[in-house]
């Protein structure tokens, strides 16, 4: 019994050592009683291979490298490249302020007046510049001194990438889209505004572009939904970029059209920060806005020319919260509303009896082809004449 036992633990250990010995590539315990032919395996000493073994895996990388070289090339991420020439002493300065987005715009614009020798482009872009902090990031402070030293013919400001989360106000959080947050965030905003103050020049102020994700995204939209508000408020004009990057169904796009519409790449990698490509689509939004009111425009911005900027607008009537104006009467009447009257109402109010008179003399009796009246029962009672069929054939014999 002693030498049978010692037996079966002898095969026992040799059994285990054969599996012990058996190639690292073997799956499981059965895959050894099965012998199942292993599947190949990259090894770094690949010439030593019989010719044929990468085969199918070296026309699939080549397939895949040439796909990916086609699209670096047909889908660039460059934007076209124009040479900066020398700036008039006279040059309008334009002077770009916000965080990291706003130094992407920055570069676009100086790509698109790079050819031209009467704009210069200056900017304030502080990274992870945010306005939920108290002071505005150390924002508003770095605008009021470059204003002083560079005296631009028009501001642009682009915020906001870094505010859509809550406040942290004395030592308690105030939720993201709240009536207090509003408030609160508006007053920052207010308080960047502020540095305008005295200085009669044009304001553009640009919304923010989609985000990849849906819920970001749908804050950025109120984000720049308050960036609207508060340039009509402060006299300034709402810049939106927001159609540039998504496409025909609202939805976030990596790659698409530029500005001369070829097939590009607008977004980076981490799918939130502009492509050279990107920033200049951007860009050309405000640049035909500047080259309107600001570069080509020789006479110097006056009060009257444009909003208060400094002032609210709060004198303006609001329906639906959308500036109207006075609401004149189009019927003609004989007592002008509200004193106001239109061209040619007093000569329509002294004809009212004749024109009356008038439409009703020459109205349309029932059948007739201008009788459009509603609705048509009196028509009901109308002879109706039908031509004679056997008439109408002796007719066509003759």
């Amino acid at each position: 019994m002693f030498r049978i036992l010692s037996i079966v633990a002898l095969v026992a250990l040799g059994f285990l050592a054969d599996i012990v010995s058996a190639p690292a590539h073997a799956q499981s315990f059965f895959d050894f009683f099965n012998e199942r032919p292993q599947p190949r395996r990259y090894q770094q000493d690949r010439w030593s291979q019989p010719r044929g073994y990468y085969d199918e895996e070296d026309a699939w990388r080549a397939r895949e490298y040439r796909r990916r070289a086609r699209e670096r090339r047909e889908v660039s991420s460059a934007s076209p490249k124009v040479k900066e020439v020398a700036k008039n002493a006279d040059a309008k300065v334009i002077l770009v302020i916000g965080d990291e987005t706003s130094a992407g715009l920055a570069q676009g614009l100086r790509e698109a007046f790079g050819a031209d020798a009467n704009a210069r482009i200056e900017s304030i872009s502080k990274e992870n510049a945010s306005l939920l902090q108290s002071d505005g990031g150390g924002l508003p402070q770095l605008v009021k001194d470059k204003i002083e030293a560079l005296k631009p013919s028009a501001v642009v400001i682009q915020v906001g990438t870094n505010d859509n989360k809550d406040i942290s106000e004395a030592g308690k959080s105030i939720a993201f889209r709240s009536d207090e947050w509003n408030a609160l965030y508006m007053q920052r905003l207010e308080n960047l505004t502020q540095t305008l103050k005295g200085r009669v020049l044009p304001v553009y102020w640009v919304g923010l572009p989609a985000a990849p994700q849906q819920k970001t995204s749908s804050n950025i939209a109120y984000l720049n939904e308050q960036f609207r508000a508060k340039a009509r408020l402060r006299g300034a004009k709402f810049v939106d970029i927001w159609e540039g990057f998504v496409d025909e169904d609202g939805s976030y796009i990596i790659i698409g059209p530029d500005v001369n519409g070829n097939k590009r790449r607008l977004r980076m990698r981490n799918g939130t920060t502009l492509t050279p490509a990107g920033n200049r689509k951007m860009a050309f939004y405000v640049e035909k806005e500047l080259r309107r009111d600001v570069v080509y425009n020789s006479a110097s911005p006056a009060a009257a020319d444009l909003a208060a900027i400094n002032q609210p607008v709060m004198n303006d009537p609001i329906i639906q919260d959308s500036y109207v104006g006075p609401v004149i009467s189009l019927t003609p009447v004989a007592t002008p509303v509200n004193g106001s009257t239109l061209l040619g109402d007093a000569k329509a109010a002294a004809d009212a009896s004749d024109v009356t008179g008038t439409l009703a003399a020459n109205a349309a009796k029932p059948g007739r082809s201008d009788d459009f009246t509603w609705p048509l029962d009196h028509r009901k009672s109308l002879a109706v004449t039908r031509p004679n069929a056997t008439q109408a054939k002796k007719e066509k014999r003759k």
